[in-house]
């Protein structure tokens, strides 16, 4: 997050979750957080998704900062259920956004 509020021109992000940390650890050492809206940013990419509250957490924070926000793509870790995709799905759909137009797509590999 704080690469992404140094780059206020940013456009397209992709951001490749393949880390085995604790999302508690993570959490406690770098708080998410971000307070200025992103007005460049139109494409972001997940590679690798899962389910954490730190992943949620930034998720969510691209949804309400992103304002041309058009297209968001995740792609899931192997071996994630059917059911925690789904779980992840809707809970990701009820994010608020500020794109009206932003289009949520995933990728069940």
């Amino acid at each position: 997050m704080e690469l992404i509020k140094r780059s206020p021109n940013l456009s397209k992000l992709e951001i490749w979750d393949n880390t085995t940390a604790d999302p508690a650890e993570a959490i406690m050492k770098y708080p998410v957080c971000l307070d200025q809206t992103l007005n460049k940013l139109e494409s972001v990419s997940i590679h690798y998704f899962k389910r954490s509250k730190v992943v949620l957490s930034s998720v969510k924070l691209l949804f309400a900062h992103a304002p041309f926000l058009s297209r968001m793509s995740i792609n899931w870790e192997k071996g994630s259920s059917l059911k925690e995709e789904l779980d992840v799905a809707t809970e990701l759909m009820r994010f608020p956004g500020v794109s009206p137009k932003a289009e949520l797509i995933y990728d069940p590999k």
